[in-house]
């Protein structure tokens, strides 16, 4: 099976797609579903919106790429808008 990498040029802070890889996935102590991702620059966390609409994550694994639009905030978090697997 072909391993696939991609690098992630730059993490824009408002609205652009990223490709990231998911490293981890979970639920906080809040009950608020969430993946790690992995890029060329670190690793961030990334949650559902404030509004609490929840990205679906049943089929996301670790290891899947996808792409990720969303804020980045100042403590290193993502908050999704959509997430996109591909």
């Amino acid at each position: 099976m072909e391993t696939r990498t991609e690098k992630l040029q730059r993490i824009e802070i408002m609205g652009e797609v990223t490709k990231i890889t998911i490293v981890e996935i979970g639920v906080n102590n809040t009950r608020t579903a969430y993946i790690t991702v992995r890029t060329e620059v670190g690793e961030y966390r990334v949650t559902a919106p404030e509004s609490g609409r929840t990205p679906d994550f049943d089929e996301i694994r670790p290891g899947t790429i996808v792409l990720v639009t969303g804020r980045l905030k100042q403590d290193g978090q993502i908050i999704a808008h959509n997430i996109e697997i591909i």
